[in-house]
């Protein structure tokens, strides 16, 4: 499935540009340092004129994606956190 998620549907094999809230190519706020919480957004202008959307929200209990990527990836995701994620909390396996 990720050959079609990134070639088929996707664009990881295309030249594009990628416009987005800063910064544009995060997936997701909490994968931020520190982690945040809220929307995340881009837009991928692909050579041609075609122009494909994306957006993801990480609130402390529910992750949504929908759309494509910054990096070309077509995605649906819905996901429940069992443990509530801690707003600015850095994991162990970080630098700091």
């Amino acid at each position: 499935m990720m050959n079609f998620r990134n070639y088929v549907i996707g664009v990881g094999d295309r030249n594009y540009k990628v416009l987005g809230k800063r910064p544009a190519m995060t997936i997701q706020r909490d994968d931020l340092c520190p982690p945040e919480l809220g929307w995340q957004w881009s837009i991928i202008a692909l050579d041609c004129g075609v122009i494909l959307p994306f957006f993801s929200y990480c609130g402390k209990r529910l992750v949504i994606q929908c759309g494509w990527q910054p990096f070309g990836y077509a995605e649906i995701k819905i996901n429940w956190r069992k443990v509530p994620l801690q707003q600015g909390r850095i994991d162990a396996g970080s630098i700091e």
